[in-house]
């Protein structure tokens, strides 16, 4: 009986740690191998919460995705994955403008999942969900809040009258190899002529917005930066990456980003 039960438990081990190799290649950018053997894995395992998420985690279309983390959220709330569901929702609805829902799911996020290593980026997410609505003072309370709570916490929001440093990069002279677009200084080069595109991710109305988005990507390791630009109905604030020499170069990057941060993009032309 004690061999018997050793037996039915190794398939179970085998595909746990198969799972925690998925993971590792998620890690490292990987996606197209999981990608090729996930119908597979639904086949075999259409029910198991695991093969839900990481469809999630290489699904290539951004809505689509957020979809499938709603759905994991919702069916395995207590799932061990269920929490890096829920922040992904938290920051696409950020990044779209809806600041209510982020603060409302925040909360929520705050009381299902008190121990997440994705604490910092909620509290971060409802702080400035607040600034965003013209909260400050729900914004100032909250941090004040989490910061006795959480003395760690990494919060970019220091008091009520809060000014964001969009560190707005303007020089002409300064231009980024294609190659280099993560985590390199800037370099000079004597042709700057030929590094005519940037790839945006956004533009805001709100500075604090436009610079969450900016840290979010740096922190990542991208070359990110702000600039301002003049938009149908007033001043906006961009946020970009990178230089690059040609638009399908530009290309490339954009979607390489876009599958690891399931962020949308355009490519602009910068001179």
């Amino acid at each position: 009986m004690k061999y018997r039960l050793i037996l039915l438990l190794i398939p179970i081990f085998l595909f746990s740690e198969t799972f925690n190799s998925y993971y590792t290649m998620v890690e490292k950018g990987n996606y197209e191998y999981i990608r090729q053997n996930l119908p597979e894995l639904k086949r075999n395992h259409p029910n198991d919460p695991d093969v839900l998420f990481l469809s999630g985690l290489v699904e290539t279309d951004g809505e689509l995705a957020i979809n499938i983390f709603t759905d994991f959220q919702k069916k395995y709330p207590k799932h061990d994955k269920a929490d890096n569901a829920f922040i992904k929702i938290i920051e696409h609805d950020y990044t779209r403008g809806l600041y209510n829902k982020s603060i409302k799911n925040c909360s929520k996020f705050v009381k299902l999942y008190p121990g997440s290593e994705s604490i910092e980026n909620c509290i971060n997410v409802m702080i400035n969900s607040y600034h965003a609505v013209e909260k400050s003072d729900s914004a100032h309370f909250f941090y004040e809040k989490y910061i006795k709570l959480i003395p760690h916490l990494n919060l970019t929001y220091s008091n009520s009258q809060y000014k964001p440093n969009l560190e707005v990069i303007e020089k002409k002279d300064v231009r980024q190899d294609f190659v280099s677009y993560k985590n390199q200084s800037p370099v000079k080069y004597r042709d700057n002529s030929k590094y005519k595109f940037s790839l945006q991710f956004g533009a805001f109305t709100s500075p604090t917005n436009a610079m969450y988005l900016r840290d979010k990507l740096k922190a990542k390791g991208y070359n990110a930066y702000t600039k301002k630009i003049e938009g149908k109905n007033g001043p906006l604030v961009s946020v970009r990456v990178g230089y690059f020499e040609n638009r399908k170069i530009a290309t490339n990057v954009g979607k390489e980003i876009k599958k690891k941060e399931k962020l949308d993009f355009m490519i602009i032309k910068t001179n």
